[in-house]
């Protein structure tokens, strides 16, 4: 982790999809809510939409953070908004508060169905560790996430291959059940723009890029980072289509 070409071109994608599964994707119901409700295939060409929009818009906050050495989101804010930057800190606010919400609801949520114990115990344990990692601070953080987008992507791949391995006949068959009329890009522009605000937070792990191509190529790696165990979930999730879009935490569906 302490490799310069990680922390240049792969941390930067790491904390970001990190970040954005905590909010909901982590459970699968933003998969579901953004992609899934337009059916297998165009589910598949919006989240190539999002990826996209991803690499782009982050690829050219990291070069305008390195240009104006702005590596935390107020002065970044403040010199891409100048006067207005203020209205970004209250969105910033609002925006904290229903990821926080999410995370703490799913937690409980998850909690609650895995060990029969009371949610509150799952959202008191999650708010509990999130404030420990922060009170310690950016290294530490940089470190936590790495480790976890590690994980996830371990738990990811064992998720889809046991899917796969079991499912493989309903998955490819739900490709057959691609309703008329779907939207085929919307879906991706929504979520894209639904979570690239989160883009100043990670500015923190810029500070490790010293050139414009090193920016423009982490950010669109960031992007294709961010959306793989996406795209793994949301294969996993056609083994349980069209049922799964009902479902208040899908991904606990696929591992019954």
């Amino acid at each position: 982790m302490n490799s310069p070409f990680f922390q240049k071109y792969l941390l930067p994608g790491f904390i970001f999809q990190s970040l954005i599964i905590g909010g909901g994707y982590g459970t699968g119901r933003e998969l579901v809510e953004f992609f899934l409700t337009a059916g297998p295939l165009a589910g598949l060409v919006n989240m190539a939409v999002a990826t996209i929009i991803w690499s782009i818009v982050l690829a050219v906050c990291f070069e305008f953070a390195r240009m104006g050495r702005c590596y935390e989101y107020r002065s970044f804010v403040k010199g891409l908004l100048g006067r207005w930057w203020i209205s970004y800190e209250v969105l910033y606010l609002i925006g904290l508060i229903l990821v926080v919400s999410v995370m703490g609801s799913a937690s409980g949520e998850i909690f609650l169905e895995m060990f029969e114990a009371p949610a509150l115990v799952g959202i008191v344990m999650m708010m509990g560790l999130v404030g420990l990692i922060v009170f310690f601070g950016t290294k530490l953080i940089e470190k936590v996430l790495s480790f976890w987008s590690f994980l996830l992507y371990g738990a990811f791949l064992i998720m889809f291959g046991a899917a796969f391995t079991m499912f493989y006949d309903t998955i490819g068959n739900s490709f057959d059940m691609q309703p008329i009329g779907s939207n085929w890009a919307l879906g991706g522009i929504k979520y894209a723009a639904y979570n690239i605000g989160l883009a100043p937070a990670i500015l923190f792990c810029v500070r490790h890029i010293e050139t414009r191509r090193e920016a423009y190529i982490s950010g669109l790696t960031a992007g294709v980072i961010s959306m793989i165990p996406a795209l793994l979930m949301f294969l996993a999730m056609l083994s349980q289509y069209p049922d799964i879009i009902q479902a208040s935490v899908p991904v606990n569906l696929i591992l019954e």
